[in-house]
């Protein structure tokens, strides 16, 4: 029964070959002409490979995710169309055309596409009729990003410095006033090291204590002495609480100044001397292929509804 189909079938074919054979030829032709540079423009092909580095920690992402966040945001897209002038290149009209910018992004996105590889790398692939636009926009992507980054990085980092500059403001005014109020109790007392003083005092205060000074010496140290202790304590504990909150500024300003880099690239960008897109060949193969089974089926159900 198969070999009875088959057989019918080239039959078929051979009775029709001529048509058939017309058809492939004007598809063939069609293919070459349509798929030419006059019809679709070449595409080359630049791209990078890189792995995030540097990245600050945020909620559950990965280093990788977060680039990925960064290289598909609405900011760095319009850094780029800007920097690269991609409304002109890409010849879109923002004068007479409302949709002008959802046009262009619609176009950036099918040029320039970003994705994670499955060693947590991110690859940027960009496509340009120009070979020296595709390898420059690669690399201006990357530098904008780690411009973004470290903007982002430098606006948190100065925050946090911000902070740590009220604490330690804070806390060199009670540095300052417990000093001020040490002194004033040291010279208008006469209070020096209460520890020491105490006993030398004492020592003297038995051994002659009918001396007016130091019976006086004796009731400043009995008034004054422990309130100065308190204060001389808490002025040393201050006086540290200071040296650690300066550490943290100190470290704060150093994130705020840094100048760092947020990707490490494995593969680097090139000018492609090959075109990319379209592919003749395949083209002209989809197009007659296409073409024989369309045709095939409307010259089949062209004589069922004749007969």
């Amino acid at each position: 029964m198969n070999a009875f189909n088959n057989t019918n079938y080239f039959k078929w074919l051979v009775e029709h070959k001529k048509a058939l054979l017309i058809i492939q030829v004007v598809a063939f032709i069609a293919a070459i002409i349509f798929s030419s540079p006059a019809f679709i423009p070449k595409q080359y092909k630049s791209f990078a490979v890189v792995y995030p580095y540097n990245f600050s920690v945020y909620s559950h992402e990965t280093p990788t995710e977060q680039m990925l966040q960064f290289l598909t945001s609405r900011d760095i897209k319009e850094e780029v169309i800007k920097k690269f002038n991609l409304a002109r290149h890409y010849k879109v009209d923002s004068a007479d055309n409302r949709e002008w910018k959802s046009d262009l992004l619609e176009k950036y996105d099918k040029n320039i596409i970003v994705s994670s590889t499955e060693y947590e790398a991110v690859e940027l692939v960009v496509y340009d009729v120009s070979p020296d636009t595709a390898n420059k926009i690669v690399s201006g992507i990357l530098s904008i990003l780690n411009d973004k980054v470290l903007s982002v990085q430098r606006e948190k980092s100065q925050e946090v410095a911000h902070m740590w500059k009220k604490q330690l403001d804070m806390k060199k005014k009670e540095c300052d006033s417990l000093s001020t109020l040490s002194k004033s109790l040291s010279v208008q007392y006469g209070l020096l090291d209460f520890s020491s003083q105490t006993r030398e005092v004492t020592k003297a205060y038995y051994s002659n204590s009918k001396n007016g000074e130091v019976s006086t010496q004796m009731k400043n140290m009995e008034e004054w002495g422990m309130q100065l202790q308190a204060v001389n304590q808490h002025l040393t504990a201050a006086l540290a609480n200071y040296d650690d909150i300066l550490v943290k500024y100190e470290d704060a300003e150093k994130d705020v100044n840094k100048q760092l880099t947020y990707s490490n690239v494995v593969t680097s960008p090139y000018t492609p001397d090959k075109k990319s897109y379209p592919i003749r060949w395949l083209v002209v193969l989809i197009t007659c292929i296409s073409a024989f089974l369309f045709s095939a089926v409307f010259i089949r159900i062209t004589e069922r509804l004749k007969q």
